[in-house]
């Protein structure tokens, strides 16, 4: 059986969304450096995007039961940051 990154994707965010640390750390480890790039390209200060993506991270995790519907967990942390 071939599982899909979408499908493991949808797994470790309905599990996060239940307070699962092991998947919100998953997510963060998945899309620490990219979140932090994206920022970079606004404030052009490494050490201030990398405090930015500290705080994505930290609102999507105390901010996690009033998630409803998403799409994909890329699009909701760019949209978030």
């Amino acid at each position: 059986m071939i599982i899909k990154q979408t499908d493991l994707d949808d797994f470790f965010l309905h599990r996060f969304k239940n307070g699962d640390e092991l998947a919100f750390e998953k997510i963060f480890r998945a899309n620490h450096s990219q979140i932090v790039g994206f920022c970079n390209q606004f404030i052009a200060e490494q050490d201030k995007a990398k405090s930015l993506a500290q705080e994505v991270f930290l609102n999507l995790w105390l901010n996690r039961e009033k998630i409803k519907n998403i799409n994909g967990i890329k699009s909701f942390l760019y949209t978030f940051a």
